[in-house]
């Protein structure tokens, strides 16, 4: 078996579309099922949104596990099946191939499987939910937008502007 030959390039975009196709899925799901759309976050843990009503467990594990399943497949693929990949002379095996689904769907989900799993053990409602998701994406120095819905809702509920409101928090 020769070397492993990596184009630093082509590795560098496809894991860039690797990571821009689990958070695109994993959003668009989202807003497909919850409609009251609060605020929604891009940071350097990814994509968050947070919404009004959180959906039934069944919904949110769908959510967890498609982009999840498809940042897989496609990594896979990249991997794998290319004519071009971005690494030459990986080992092509089942155990290889299985290795790097499961390496992809820990590096995608990893971290939302651990916080939907503590939402489940700890839930929050209404406001307390808002602060606590602001609170989290401030941490992570995410940029927050807040949508027509959820500029009313901070109206309503705190009498601060969204700017304020994210002052204050």
């Amino acid at each position: 078996m020769e070397g492993l030959q990596v184009h630093a390039l082509q590795l560098f975009w496809s894991l860039g579309l690797w990571l821009l196709l689990h958070e695109a899925v994993y959003v668009l799901l989202g807003m497909l099922r919850r409609r009251t759309l609060i605020c929604w976050s891009i940071g350097p843990l990814g994509a968050t949104t947070t919404y009004l009503r959180e959906p039934r467990r069944g919904f949110l594990l769908m959510q967890l596990l498609v982009p999840a399943a498809l940042a897989a497949l496609f990594l896979h693929v990249i991997l794998f099946e290319e004519m071009a990949p971005p690494i030459l002379h990986l080992p092509d095996g089942l155990l290889a191939q299985l290795l790097v689904v499961l390496i992809s769907v820990i590096v995608t989900s990893g971290i939302r499987l651990l916080l939907l799993l503590r939402d489940w053990r700890y839930p929050l409602w209404g406001e307390a939910r808002l602060l606590r998701s602001v609170a989290w994406c401030r941490g992570t120095g995410a940029v927050m937008y807040f949508t027509a819905c959820g500029r009313a809702f901070v109206r309503e509920r705190f009498q601060a502007t969204p700017r304020e409101f994210l002052q204050t928090v």
